[in-house]
């Protein structure tokens, strides 16, 4: 459902980012953990590395303390 409602969007609303993309990204920042890919759903790839790119937004991981990014070793 979140792919097509993509195709032809920047995010879910519209033009630019609402509480609507923040509070449904959350869950897809971690498609390795749970065995997914968006190899197969280009709208939903696009719109995380959209999500990603907005000033300010860090990855959920970097905003739980000593826990590091998958792939990277414990600072």
């Amino acid at each position: 459902m979140l792919e097509a409602a993509l195709e032809g969007r920047d995010f879910v609303l519209g033009e630019r980012a609402t509480i609507a993309d923040l509070s449904l990204c959350g869950y897809l920042y971690f498609p390795d953990e749970f065995g997914m890919s968006w190899a197969g759903l280009p709208h939903i790839a696009a719109w995380i590395a959209r999500i990603a790119a907005l000033p300010g937004r860090a990855h959920p991981y970097r905003l739980i303390p000593g826990h590091p990014l998958p792939g990277e070793s414990d600072r």
